[in-house]
């Protein structure tokens, strides 16, 4: 039985540097298989470090973030679940506002606002945000933006 890619085929496939490989891989708790001196990484872990990778290119994703999804898409218990939850109360207002659902997994829960109590929310922002692009193609993957941007958009970063 084949344990996965070394840290060297890891590279060469994805591109990304060893300290990143070795950084996520300890951030992130990802799954890895250690045999003598050597780690060895399944297909599921080479893929996750391919999303953060993406992810963090576009410089606009915060690492809870990221935890959430790397949590959520292994099916264990969030890291900042306090935050998360938090997250969730917030996303009616999110989603009026800019569009923003939270990543969630199937089993994932959404708290409800009570009527009676008014949102003390005071919206914030970072120079980096906290939100992903919807790839259409990949629905395993939890995503947070409801549109894609097409190349005929004009973004402005």
């Amino acid at each position: 039985m084949n344990p996965g890619l070394t840290i060297e085929a890891v590279r060469k496939e994805t591109g990304i540097s060893f300290r990143n490989i070795k950084y996520w891989t300890a951030l992130y708790e990802l799954p890895f298989q250690k045999k003598g001196r050597r780690n060895y990484y399944p297909p599921d872990t080479v893929e996750l470090l391919r999303a953060i990778a993406l992810l963090s290119r576009f410089h606009v994703f915060s690492s809870r973030y990221i935890r959430w999804l790397i949590d959520l898409k292994l099916e264990r218990p969030l890291k900042e679940e306090s935050s998360y939850i938090a997250f969730l109360a917030e996303e009616p207002f999110l989603v009026s506002l800019f569009g923003i659902h939270a990543p969630r997994s199937p089993s994932t829960t959404v708290p409800q606002h009570s009527s009676s109590s008014s949102s003390s929310f005071s919206p914030s922002f970072s120079a980096k945000g906290d939100h992903v692009h919807n790839n259409p193609s990949d629905s395993s993957f939890p995503t947070a933006f409801s549109r894609t941007v097409s190349p005929d958009d004009d973004v402005i970063l």
